[in-house]
């Protein structure tokens, strides 16, 4: 085995409607400084995350409109391959060369995103392959037990992010019982470059054996069962607690957002239904006056036919009053006939009058018949510009429900749904967890009451090697000024370093960040030092914390001068390591000419405005 660094080369978001989000990193270190939500942090989660991490990727404003990532990466060998992987998770898509976008013809192979111990085609096994870490064998437990390290447990170690940075517990573990001993023996292989494939399981005496085998190996098959379904039930397996609740709170806010949607919903629907009986109701009344203008115009006819009728009655008794005598135009009876008809009296007069009378009645029928045609014509009128009015607000209401609030829901109940079904994964896992716990517990407690138990050999990391890594982190203390140096030394049975006779835990989150940094930026010192394997880089979130929220005096380190030290110690390290600095307080000028300085103003006019263009900000 030898140190075979890798580089990361750039991170890269693409969008098909925005301008590529890229960022990239050279040899050596690496600072990312600005001011706060400018996108620092999520490009460390988002490392974490075409390293193998699974979703859920961090959501930032910013992000809305980005569907792929790539990662760019230079092998100690020289080659180069660009990562792909959408923004969802899911499996990754491996092409030769750095790439700023895909490009299928130099397409290599896919990789699965879960280790596999048995298939080498996914990410963990791709990325220990380029550290020279692959199949290596860790113990899992006080017998001897091993499993191959995956590069989700190696990350932990080189990716470290701004909760992992302050937290009290050791930088070696993460905090999970079942998994100490896997990662005390992972740093035991950090730094002496031997695993643990050589270790055979012990296993009780014969006497011993013929007592508690049936117990122990239904125990032991039913752990192991419970350990294969709780690796493959849960795709990041640290903090659940804490994941548990991160999304409760994530499930808590989709839900309110997810209602305040519905509500906008129902409430354009209901203004969008109740415009709809307007226009419904106006309809029915101008398709009524349609009806009722042709049944007046029918009237109307008639009564014009009656007038042209009654007219001609007019007419014609008025010229047989004037004119010679002619037959009666009433019966017909002969002029010299006349004086004996007696079928009518020959009073023409009489009948003229009346039908003037009739005339004179119908035309003012006619009068008020216009008039309420005419009105009626005005309401229609009316009406019709009332339901354009109502059409176009409908229209809109259609068109804001279609394009804004009825994705927005869909997305948010699809959300809110993988949500639920994360969280029920997350309950699952716990209660697989809880079991896997008590199980374990009953075997041990089964394994004290025989009369001989022997341990595996070479359990503990090697005096003299702790001594050297120790010295090496106290070099970096008292080279970085830190505030009372003295000697350190790891503490066996903490799993931590103690520092000036003080447990490293014991100290502010301020102190606690510049430790752990000490300890990340030492693995890999150490280990290029000795050409012991190691990814040869590391994503440090915020070791400077201390600057921007000190617990106390103790852990306020504002007025001395150990961020330039940090800096300038970082920047004279060897080229074959690489630093990624996410941080606040900007590096001394002296030092920026010497290191790849990322900054991010937070102001659209000068320089970079952050992680993405300015143009994809939230307004």
């Amino acid at each position: 085995m030898s140190y075979q660094p890798i580089i990361i080369r750039h991170l890269t978001f693409l969008s098909p409607i925005q301008p590529s989000a890229t960022v990239l990193f050279n040899e050596g270190t690496n600072v990312i400084q600005g001011a706060s939500d400018t996108g620092k942090s999520f490009i460390v989660s988002s490392i974490d995350f075409m390293l193998g991490a699974n979703p859920p990727l961090k959501e930032i404003p910013q992000r809305i409109g980005y569907d792929t990532i790539l990662l760019g990466l230079q092998s100690a060998d020289g080659n180069e391959y660009t990562l792909k992987r959408s923004v969802q998770g899911g499996s990754f898509t491996c092409y030769e060369g750095l790439l700023l976008e895909p490009d299928e013809g130099k397409k290599l192979y896919s990789l699965a995103s879960k280790h596999n111990a048995k298939k080498k085609e996914n990410i963990s096994r791709f990325l220990l392959g380029m550290t020279g870490l692959d199949e290596r064998m860790l113990r899992t437990n006080k017998k001897g037990n091993t499993r191959m390290l995956s590069f989700r447990e190696l990350s932990k170690l080189v990716v470290v992010q701004e909760a992992a940075i302050i937290k009290e517990g050791s930088p070696v573990e993460t905090g999970q019982y079942m998994s100490k001993t896997f990662e005390y023996s992972l740093f035991k292989m950090m730094l002496t470059g031997i695993d643990d494939s050589s270790i055979s399981p012990t296993g009780p005496s014969k006497e011993e054996e013929y007592k508690t085998k049936g117990r122990l190996e239904v125990m032991e098959q039913l752990l192991e069962e419970y350990e294969v379904d709780f690796e493959n039930s849960i795709d990041t397996p640290e903090d659940l607690d804490e994941q548990l609740e991160r999304i409760e709170q994530t499930i808590d806010k989709r839900r309110e957002s997810v209602s305040l949607s519905e509500r906008q919903f129902a409430e354009l629907s209901k203004r969008r239904r109740n415009l709809w009986d307007i226009s419904q109701e106006n309809k029915d009344r101008f398709d009524e006056i349609g009806k009722l203008v042709e049944r007046f115009q029918l009237l109307r006819d008639h009564y014009e036919s009656d007038l042209q009728r009654l007219g001609a009655i007019k007419e014609s008794g008025t010229l047989f009053v004037y004119q010679e005598q002619i037959p009666c135009p009433l019966c017909g009876t002969p002029p010299d006939s006349q004086p004996q008809c007696s079928a009518c009296e020959h009073d023409v007069e009489t009948v003229v009058r009346a039908a003037s009378i009739e005339a004179t009645k119908i035309q003012t029928l006619v009068v008020e018949l216009d008039e309420t045609v005419e009105d009626l014509h005005k309401e229609a009128l009316m009406l019709e510009e009332r339901m354009g009015v109502v059409n176009a607000a409908m229209k809109q209401l259609q068109n804001d429900i279609d394009t804004t609030i009825a994705p927005k829901l869909t997305e948010g109940r699809e959300a809110y749904s993988d949500l639920l079904d994360k969280r029920s994964d997350l309950v699952a896992a716990l209660k697989l967890l809880d079991k896997i716990q008590k199980l374990r517990k009953a075997i041990l407690e089964h394994e004290e009451e025989r009369p001989e138990e022997v341990e595996s050999v070479g359990e503990n990391i090697p005096k003299l090697i702790l001594d050297e890594f120790s010295k090496l982190l106290e070099d970096y203390l008292k080279k970085w000024h830190f505030p009372e140096t003295g000697r350190v030394y790891f503490s066996e049975e903490t799993k931590d370093f103690v520092i000036a006779s003080k447990p490293r835990s014991s100290t502010g989150k301020g102190l606690r960040a510049i430790t752990h940094s000490a300890f990340t930026c030492g693995l890999i010192d150490y280990c290029a030092a000795k050409g012991i394997p190691h990814p040869g880089f590391v994503v440090i979130d915020s070791p400077l914390v201390a600057y921007k929220e000190p617990d106390g005096e103790q852990d306020d380190l504002s007025g001395s001068d150990l961020k330039d030290r940090f800096y300038r110690d970082l920047a004279s390290r060897e080229a074959n390591q690489q630093y990624i600095v996410v941080e606040n307080e900007e590096p001394p000028s002296d030092v920026v000419a010497t290191i790849n300085l990322i900054k991010f103003t937070k102001n659209p006019h000068e320089g970079r405005y952050g992680f993405f263009p300015v143009v994809s900000q939230s307004v």
